[in-house]
Protein backbone atom coordinates (compact mmCIF):
# COMPACT_ATOMS: atom_id res chain seq x y z
CA UNK A 1 0.00 0.00 0.00
CA UNK A 2 1.28 3.20 -1.05
CA UNK A 3 -0.02 6.64 -0.16
CA UNK A 4 1.04 10.38 -0.06
CA UNK A 5 -0.61 13.31 1.90
CA UNK A 6 -0.33 17.21 0.46
CA UNK A 7 0.64 19.56 2.54
CA UNK A 8 0.95 23.52 1.81
CA UNK A 9 2.77 22.56 -1.40
CA UNK A 10 4.54 19.94 -0.87
CA UNK A 11 4.57 16.28 -1.00
CA UNK A 12 5.29 13.43 1.77
CA UNK A 13 5.11 10.36 0.92
CA UNK A 14 3.94 7.33 2.53
CA UNK A 15 4.69 3.57 2.41
CA UNK A 16 3.48 0.53 4.31
CA UNK A 17 4.02 -2.94 3.80
CA UNK A 18 2.62 -6.18 5.25
CA UNK A 19 4.21 -9.36 5.99
CA UNK A 20 2.57 -13.15 6.87
CA UNK A 21 4.22 -15.44 9.20
CA UNK A 22 3.97 -18.98 8.44
CA UNK A 23 4.60 -22.24 10.27
CA UNK A 24 7.36 -24.24 9.01
CA UNK A 25 6.60 -28.34 9.44
CA UNK A 26 9.27 -29.79 11.57
CA UNK A 27 10.10 -32.10 8.37
CA UNK A 28 10.89 -29.23 5.84
CA UNK A 29 13.11 -27.39 9.13
CA UNK A 30 16.30 -29.29 9.10
CA UNK A 31 19.73 -28.76 10.32
CA UNK A 32 22.72 -29.13 8.71
CA UNK A 33 26.79 -27.85 9.45
CA UNK A 34 29.42 -29.70 7.25
CA UNK A 35 33.21 -28.10 8.66
CA UNK A 36 36.00 -27.73 7.11
CA UNK A 37 39.39 -27.01 8.04
CA UNK A 38 41.15 -24.42 5.76
CA UNK A 39 44.04 -24.17 6.67
CA UNK A 40 45.75 -26.15 9.82
CA UNK A 41 49.39 -26.01 10.18
CA UNK A 42 51.90 -28.74 11.53
CA UNK A 43 54.46 -26.86 13.32
CA UNK A 44 54.20 -23.77 16.05
CA UNK A 45 57.81 -22.21 16.57
CA UNK A 46 58.26 -21.99 20.33
CA UNK A 47 56.89 -18.25 21.67
CA UNK A 48 55.04 -17.81 18.64
CA UNK A 49 51.55 -18.57 17.36
CA UNK A 50 49.59 -20.78 14.66
CA UNK A 51 46.61 -19.10 12.78
CA UNK A 52 44.09 -21.73 12.15
CA UNK A 53 41.27 -21.19 9.56
CA UNK A 54 38.15 -23.29 8.86
CA UNK A 55 34.37 -22.72 6.81
CA UNK A 56 31.22 -23.99 8.21
CA UNK A 57 28.68 -24.70 5.97
CA UNK A 58 25.53 -23.65 7.56
CA UNK A 59 22.29 -24.98 5.96
CA UNK A 60 19.23 -23.91 8.28
CA UNK A 61 16.48 -21.49 8.63
CA UNK A 62 17.43 -19.57 12.10
CA UNK A 63 19.20 -21.27 15.30
CA UNK A 64 21.45 -20.67 17.30
CA UNK A 65 25.31 -21.41 16.98
CA UNK A 66 27.71 -21.87 19.56
CA UNK A 67 31.65 -23.12 18.79
CA UNK A 68 33.90 -23.99 21.58
CA UNK A 69 37.58 -24.88 21.20
CA UNK A 70 39.26 -27.36 23.86
CA UNK A 71 42.49 -28.66 24.62
CA UNK A 72 41.25 -32.47 24.50
CA UNK A 73 42.49 -32.98 28.20
CA UNK A 74 44.26 -31.63 30.96
CA UNK A 75 47.50 -33.98 30.51
CA UNK A 76 49.16 -30.82 29.59
CA UNK A 77 48.47 -28.71 33.11
CA UNK A 78 50.61 -27.28 34.43
CA UNK A 79 52.95 -27.19 32.23
CA UNK A 80 51.07 -24.80 30.08
CA UNK A 81 52.41 -26.16 26.22
CA UNK A 82 49.83 -24.16 24.73
CA UNK A 83 47.45 -21.33 25.19
CA UNK A 84 44.20 -21.09 23.18
CA UNK A 85 43.66 -17.79 21.20
CA UNK A 86 40.15 -16.12 20.51
CA UNK A 87 37.71 -17.43 17.94
CA UNK A 88 37.03 -14.76 15.01
CA UNK A 89 34.81 -14.71 12.45
CA UNK A 90 36.20 -13.71 8.94
CA UNK A 91 33.03 -13.72 6.73
CA UNK A 92 29.96 -14.81 6.19
CA UNK A 93 28.27 -16.16 3.01
CA UNK A 94 25.63 -13.91 1.39
CA UNK A 95 22.74 -16.17 2.29
CA UNK A 96 23.68 -14.26 6.23
CA UNK A 97 22.55 -10.84 5.06
CA UNK A 98 19.91 -10.44 7.51
CA UNK A 99 23.15 -10.61 9.99
CA UNK A 100 25.11 -7.84 11.86
CA UNK A 101 27.97 -7.32 9.20
CA UNK A 102 30.85 -5.91 11.71
CA UNK A 103 32.80 -8.99 12.27
CA UNK A 104 33.41 -6.98 15.44
CA UNK A 105 29.75 -7.90 16.97
CA UNK A 106 30.75 -11.67 17.92
CA UNK A 107 33.66 -11.24 20.44
CA UNK A 108 34.47 -14.57 21.70
CA UNK A 109 36.02 -15.64 25.51
CA UNK A 110 38.58 -18.09 26.88
CA UNK A 111 39.14 -19.58 29.83
CA UNK A 112 42.26 -19.64 31.72
CA UNK A 113 44.16 -22.60 32.89
CA UNK A 114 44.91 -23.96 36.49
CA UNK A 115 48.31 -22.16 36.62
CA UNK A 116 46.43 -18.83 35.16
CA UNK A 117 49.17 -18.61 32.49
CA UNK A 118 47.18 -19.78 29.53
CA UNK A 119 44.29 -20.19 27.77
CA UNK A 120 42.52 -24.03 27.88
CA UNK A 121 39.06 -23.19 26.31
CA UNK A 122 38.06 -20.68 23.62
CA UNK A 123 34.40 -20.26 23.20
CA UNK A 124 32.32 -18.02 20.52
CA UNK A 125 28.79 -17.75 21.12
CA UNK A 126 27.12 -16.48 18.03
CA UNK A 127 23.46 -16.12 19.18
CA UNK A 128 20.95 -17.17 16.82
CA UNK A 129 22.39 -17.42 13.02
CA UNK A 130 19.27 -16.51 10.35
CA UNK A 131 20.18 -18.08 7.09
CA UNK A 132 17.99 -16.27 4.27
CA UNK A 133 18.80 -18.42 1.31
CA UNK A 134 16.78 -21.46 -0.27
CA UNK A 135 16.13 -24.86 2.20
CA UNK A 136 16.08 -28.26 1.15
CA UNK A 137 15.65 -31.80 2.67
CA UNK A 138 18.74 -32.59 1.46
CA UNK A 139 22.37 -30.96 2.56
CA UNK A 140 23.74 -29.04 0.12
CA UNK A 141 27.15 -27.43 -0.48
CA UNK A 142 26.48 -23.92 -0.90
CA UNK A 143 29.21 -21.44 -1.19
CA UNK A 144 26.30 -19.08 0.03
CA UNK A 145 25.45 -20.85 3.25
CA UNK A 146 29.44 -21.05 4.57
CA UNK A 147 31.06 -18.70 7.32
CA UNK A 148 34.57 -18.53 7.97
CA UNK A 149 36.38 -18.48 11.09
CA UNK A 150 39.71 -18.44 12.25
CA UNK A 151 41.58 -19.15 15.61
CA UNK A 152 44.88 -19.18 16.67
CA UNK A 153 47.19 -21.61 18.75
CA UNK A 154 50.34 -19.92 20.86
CA UNK A 155 53.00 -22.42 21.76
CA UNK A 156 54.41 -21.01 24.88
CA UNK A 157 58.23 -20.20 25.19
CA UNK A 158 59.09 -23.82 27.43
CA UNK A 159 62.37 -25.95 26.41
CA UNK A 160 60.37 -28.70 27.50
CA UNK A 161 57.56 -28.30 24.85
CA UNK A 162 59.94 -28.82 21.52
CA UNK A 163 59.05 -31.40 19.36
CA UNK A 164 55.82 -32.32 21.53
CA UNK A 165 52.64 -33.15 20.10
CA UNK A 166 49.29 -31.26 21.41
CA UNK A 167 45.86 -32.00 20.08
CA UNK A 168 43.05 -29.48 20.16
CA UNK A 169 39.11 -30.25 19.48
CA UNK A 170 36.83 -27.77 17.62
CA UNK A 171 32.79 -28.20 18.16
CA UNK A 172 30.02 -26.84 16.32
CA UNK A 173 26.66 -26.64 18.24
CA UNK A 174 23.59 -25.89 16.00
CA UNK A 175 20.55 -25.57 17.06
CA UNK A 176 18.44 -25.36 21.03
CA UNK A 177 19.23 -29.05 21.62
CA UNK A 178 23.63 -28.44 21.96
Amino acid sequence: MVGFEHTKGSFTYVAESEITTVSVLSKDDQIFCDVNIVEEPLKIPLDSAAIFRFDANFQFRSDPVRIVLNKTSYEYEPDNRISLGLINVIKFGSNFVAMPSSLHYYMGQRDFSASMQSYTQSTLNMNTLTNNGEKSRIFQRNPNNIVSFSFSVYALNFEENIERNISVQLDVFVGKRS
